[in-house]
């Protein structure tokens, strides 16, 4: 309910209506599976089920050895039935690296950036952490200025589905169309 009341606050008194950052977020999201191939990825709720992002290529990613800076790889994406996002990243472990996608079927936002860093630790099992900084969501009213993290569990007993465990992250927006804004959400890219 304090989430709902934020929304609508946030987009009253800034400019934005809830639609515009459910489209906000949902942009965020989207960004996070071509970072991290390998998450399952659903269809898009009702309202927003003209962006898709489940039928983007599923690349096959030896994260074992991109943890260990073994291989290094780019991942390439193109406007296509049921992957609304284009562009090309190449995911770096403990470095920063940029990522910049065109967006599509939004009415919104057209366009998403951001510096990202991978990292890696090593429990029982090894954890990738994605950080996202100086995140800038694009589109006609002007630009959504963010941050996120998302964490992942490693299996490197199955290199067919490397993702052993989806830990979720949270996205923080601090910014709408020049209006600063303190929204948070936690979000598990299912």
């Amino acid at each position: 309910m304090k989430l709902f009341l934020l929304i609508l606050i946030s987009s009253q008194a800034f400019g934005a209506n809830p639609k515009e950052i459910d489209e906000a977020k949902r942009s965020i999201k989207s960004l996070i599976g071509p970072l991290l191939p390998g998450l399952k990825k659903k269809v898009p709720p009702k309202e927003l089920k003209d962006f898709r992002v489940d039928g983007c290529p599923k690349h096959k990613i030896n994260w074992m050895d991109v943890l260990m800076m073994k291989s290094k790889v780019t991942l390439d994406y193109k406007f296509q039935s049921g992957c609304d996002i284009e562009g090309s990243v190449t995911p770096k472990v403990f470095s920063n690296f940029p990522a910049s996608f065109k967006l599509r079927n939004l009415e919104s936002y057209h366009l998403i950036g951001s510096q990202n860093k991978i990292t890696g630790s090593f429990d029982s099992k090894p954890v990738l952490k994605l950080d996202m900084s100086e995140g800038v969501l694009t589109g006609k009213k002007g630009n959504v200025k963010f941050t996120a993290e998302y964490e992942v569990q490693i299996d490197p007993m199955t290199p067919k589905n490397p993702i052993g465990k989806n830990l979720g992250g949270e996205i923080s927006i601090s910014e709408i169309y020049g209006e600063k804004v303190n929204i948070k959400e936690k979000i598990l890219v299912e």
